[in-house]
C-alpha cells in the first residue's frame, strides 16, 4: 500500500512538472512569439523542424532516410528517432537530411522562428536574389560590422624597393 502511495505521489508530481512547463512556454510563447524557440532544447527544435519539413515534402521517414544514405534497415527506426527528440544526428546526417527536404541545414538549428522562416525562403532564392537580400539586409541593419565595411580601406603598408 505504501508504495501504491509512493508510485501514485511520484506519478502526480511528474504531472504537475510536465503543466508547469507547459503553462511556462504558453506563457512565453504569448509575451515573445518571434522569439519563444530560444526556451526549446536544440533537440525539440530539431524534431519538430525535421517533422515539419518531412511532412511539407510528402515523404515517409523511410523514405528520407533511405533518400539521405541511411541504412535500408534501420532508417525509418532512425528518423523517427530524430523526429521524436531522442537522439540528434551528427552534421553530416542533418546535411543528407536538409539537401533531401530542399531547406538550408541552419534552418533545423535556427533559435528564433523567424530567422528560421528567413532562411527558408533564403534556401529557394536565386543566388543573384541572396545578394539583393543581403544588401537590403545591410542597409537596413547599422551594426559595427557594417559600419566598419563602409569605412575606407586601410591604406597598404609601405613596400620596400629594391635599391
Amino acid at each position: 500500500m505504501i508504495i501504491n502511495n509512493y508510485q501514485a505521489m511520484e506519478s502526480e508530481s511528474v504531472g504537475i512538472v510536465r503543466l508547469v512547463r507547459r503553462i511556462a512556454l504558453r506563457a512565453a510563447r504569448e509575451a515573445a512569439p518571434h522569439c519563444w524557440g530560444a526556451l526549446v532544447s536544440i533537440t525539440t527544435r530539431f524534431s519538430l523542424r525535421l517533422k515539419a519539413a518531412r511532412l511539407r515534402c510528402g515523404l515517409t521517414q523511410m523514405q528520407l532516410g533511405v533518400l539521405a544514405q541511411i541504412d535500408e534497415y534501420s532508417a525509418s527506426a532512425r528518423i523517427n528517432q530524430y523526429e521524436r527528440g531522442k537522439h540528434l544526428p551528427d552534421f553530416n546526417t542533418a546535411e543528407r537530411l536538409a539537401a533531401v527536404l530542399g531547406v538550408p541545414t541552419p534552418f533545423f538549428y535556427a533559435r528564433d522562428d523567424m530567422l528560421a522562416a528567413l532562411l527558408l525562403a533564403w534556401g529557394a532564392l536565386t543566388p543573384g536574389a541572396c545578394a539583393d537580400l543581403l544588401a537590403v539586409a545591410e542597409s537596413l541593419q547599422a551594426t559595427p560590422w557594417n559600419r566598419q565595411a563602409a569605412l575606407p580601406a586601410p591604406a597598404p603598408p609601405a613596400s620596400h624597393s629594391p635599391r
